[in-house]
């Protein structure tokens, strides 16, 4: 058992124990079925899982929960199987009822932000639940009317279609159902600190100068804050917002990041902003 220098423990999966956090392992974590990048062993059968696809795995001790507080219900760490159980007809008129309500709601939170500074984070989230529990009846009602959606204020139209595509990534790759909640709200705020970027840069039509580009790739430090100042936000979402930026390669910004280094979720995210 050693410790390296991100202060992560390194010990033999079948060591592995109740109210552990997994938070690396010895192989690329796309390489696996584990839905999430990072996740807590909840029982024995956690344990006899993680063993199947890796032989080590890195624990962080400052993240360890008490047995008891663990969900004994079982191996969460798996993928989950999702199937549609409504038809697209059906689910379209649903939906399209959904898409306005959640409109609505995006356009008031976006609107406080801009009056006041205050990010009503929750209030987002409750904007966008519906939707996803649309994306799980059925795959394919949200993105049609996505794609045929065109009016309305450019980021927060930009919001909910970020939280409709991460979401329906997110059930293909087989995320449980919390795990899509902040992957999909993740996705909602990634523009979010475009709100205290110089409105002449973000309403330019023009190619923007290297000192305006710099100026822009500021709103994910922007939107750290703001997500702080609101306080209670989940670690997941902080990271998708702080990340959603790098690229595989190292291409990205704000901190260059390469591969793994990126978290899952903001891999997620990068992708469907840039789509």
């Amino acid at each position: 058992m050693s410790i390296d220098h991100r202060g992560l423990i390194e010990i033999p999966a079948s060591k592995l124990e109740p109210g552990m956090y997994v938070a690396e392992i010895d192989r690329p974590w796309l390489e696996t079925p584990f839905a999430t990048q990072g996740f807590y062993v909840r029982s024995a059968e956690d344990t006899a899982y993680v063993q199947q696809h890796c032989d080590y795995v890195f624990v962080d001790p400052r993240r360890r929960r008490p047995p008891s507080t663990m969900q004994t219900a079982a191996t969460t760490a798996q993928r989950q199987h999702y199937r549609n159980h409504t038809d697209l007809d059906r689910e379209i008129a649903t939906a399209k009822d959904d898409l306005e309500s959640a409109s609505e709601a995006v356009a008031k939170v976006f609107g406080r932000l801009r009056t006041n500074g205050h990010l009503d984070v929750p209030g987002m989230q409750r904007a966008i639940n519906p939707l996803i529990d649309s994306v799980l009846r059925n795959d394919e009602a949200l993105a049609a009317l996505i794609r045929m959606r065109s009016r309305g204020d450019y980021f927060y139209n930009r919001a909910l279609s970020n939280a409709v595509w991460a979401a329906l990534l997110g059930r293909h790759i087989g995320l449980e159902l919390a795990t899509l909640k902040r992957l999909a709200l993740g996705a909602a705020l990634v523009d979010v600190g475009m709100s205290k970027v110089d409105s002449s840069i973000t309403d330019s039509d023009q190619p923007l100068t290297d000192e305006q580009h710099v100026q822009m790739r500021e709103h994910v430090l922007h939107g750290m804050e703001l997500l702080k100042q609101a306080g209670n936000v989940d670690r997941d979402v902080l990271q998708i917002i702080a990340n959603h930026h790098e690229r595989y390669d190292g291409s990205g910004y704000p901190r260059g990041l390469i591969q793994d280094e990126i978290p899952l979720l903001a891999r997620i995210v990068g992708l469907v902003d840039t789509y």
